[in-house]
């Protein structure tokens, strides 16, 4: 195998690189074949083979099916999310091995198959995935890797079933339904996604649904769905197509903003930086440090949250503190320890980002997740920026949990982390001085 990989290498170097999306072929991948070539070499250490299929996986781009199917006898169980990931970016001569691990009793390993059959398996693979989607004992996250792998393969049958998930699937299901249809925003899509707004007016999908509906109408109605089924009833009575030019002056979706950043649903947590530098003064608001701004900021929000909301916070410096273990319903009783916790913040310490992050993900049904950081990773278990961002999109990778971020006072790499930990998250960004 690893004279296979190096002379693979050396051809890709003189080759020219050719991708007919199902295939390998010398010169695609030359990266990656270098991930592999380490991967055959029997003497690297089994910590650092982890990381070189977690980098592998994440690498992206054509794989040999070869070289992968034959180092499937060293793949320890940890790995296998990562191994079946990259098994599904071969050829269609994987999908029988991929069938198998629709067996698995590990859901993720499941997602990663699933998503890969229908893209690999022409229409069998696309009845595989359907099947799979419409089982509603099967795990959530499986029936959103099963949607999305339709959606990837390009197959008509991935906006039919989008829009049946719109009528009852709930969390992540009911996000990547609504992604779906916003891949590809077709006005025949309107009467369907008006509804989801009657059922979940506050959701962050039905939040999605009025940007989409803004989109495809012309239109500047927020989450009313009667004034939505109005205008589109009068367009069908007149035999015309639901679309008029922006009146100027309109503005997009109105919602509760945090430093700027739109909250666009009702699950959400709230991950503050509380390290020292946090006790700076800020320059545009000053007397008040950079802390007191934030907090400040956050306790005027809080009470303006929408009466179906469940939040939390989450201040992280060398250690992480959170509100709660779950999210918080916004009652009096939830607003008031929410208040009462806020007053007993101190900042001191270091910057444990990504544990203020990983502990935010935590959090079972958060939809929305909005940073705020004053400065560079500097405590915890993973301090560079790209590992950070690794690590987050293997925890988002079937959630769609939407990330924002806010950065006060920080520098040009900062700057760069924040905005793409936001731009790979659907999320905002804002910075203050």
């Amino acid at each position: 195998m690893v004279a296979t990989s190096l002379a693979l290498a050396l051809l890709a170097a003189v080759l020219p690189a050719q991708n007919t999306g199902d295939k390998f072929h010398v010169g695609d991948s030359s990266p990656s074949l270098m991930l592999l070539e380490q991967l055959g070499n029997r003497g690297v250490p089994a910590g650092q083979r982890q990381e070189i299929w977690s980098r592998l996986a994440d690498a992206g781009g054509p794989l040999p099916f070869g070289d992968v199917s034959s180092l499937r006898s060293d793949v320890r169980a940890s790995w296998l999310p990562d191994y079946v990931r990259c098994l599904g970016r071969t050829s269609h001569e994987a999908v029988p091995l991929l069938e198998r691990y629709l067996d698995s009793h590990l859901a993720p390993i499941r997602a990663e198959a699933i998503f890969a059959i229908p893209q690999l398996g022409g229409s069998g693979g696309v009845n595989i995935a359907l099947r799979v989607l419409r089982d509603s004992e099967e795990e959530n996250i499986v029936r959103v890797a099963a949607l999305r792998g339709l959606s990837r393969a390009g197959s008509p049958f991935s906006r039919v079933e989008a829009a049946r998930r719109l009528k009852t699937a709930e969390g992540p299901l009911l996000l990547e339904a609504v992604a779906t249809l916003a891949s590809r925003p077709n006005p025949s899509d309107i009467p369907y996604l008006i509804p989801l707004i009657q059922r979940a007016p506050n959701s962050r999908a039905a939040g999605e649904a009025v940007l989409l509906l803004q989109k495809l109408t012309g239109y500047r109605i927020g989450r009313d769905a009667r004034t939505w089924t109005y205008w589109m009833r009068r367009y069908q009575i007149e035999g015309k197509a639901f679309w008029r030019e922006p009146q100027p002056g309109e503005g997009d979706l109105k919602t509760l903003t945090y430093l700027g950043i739109p909250i666009l649903g009702d699950r959400v947590v709230f991950v503050l930086d509380s390290s020292g530098s946090m006790a700076s003064p800020m320059q545009e608001r000053a007397p008040l440090t950079r802390g007191e701004f934030a907090v400040q900021a956050l306790n005027e929000l809080i009470p303006r949250l929408p009466e179906t909301a469940l939040f939390s916070l989450s201040f992280f410096e060398e250690k992480v503190y959170a509100l709660s273990r779950g999210l918080v319903s916004r009652t009096p009783q939830g607003l008031s320890t929410a208040k009462q916790w806020l007053r007993s913040r101190r900042f001191s310490g270091g910057t444990n980002l990504f544990g203020g992050l990983e502990r935010a993900f935590e959090f079972d049904g958060v939809e929305e997740i909005i940073l705020l950081s004053d400065g560079a990773p500097s405590a915890g278990d993973v301090l560079i920026p790209s590992k950070i961002l690794s690590k987050i999109r293997r925890l988002n990778r079937w959630r769609r949990i939407r990330v924002s971020s806010i950065g006060i006072g920080v520098g040009t790499s900062e700057r760069t982390f924040l905005a793409q930990l936001a731009e790979e998250n659907q999320g905002d960004i804002q910075f203050h001085h």
